[in-house]
């Protein structure tokens, strides 16, 4: 498990609602799409905390 996203609720609620959307009649494309959206939306979080970062030093 992502420690990142268990300290944040909003990547908690991401990972509930996906496994909702595989557990669906076809959900396994779907859950396997919200998956990729996840982590694109975890790699621009690390993109921005790193600029945060840069900028403070």
């Amino acid at each position: 498990m992502d420690v990142s996203a268990a300290s944040d609720p909003s990547g908690v609620k991401t990972k509930i609602t996906l496994s909702e959307i595989t557990d669906g009649p076809n959900g396994g494309q779907r859950g396997a799409r919200t998956l990729m959206v996840m982590e694109s939306y975890q790699a621009v979080c690390m993109l921005i905390k790193h600029a945060e970062n840069n900028e403070r030093t």
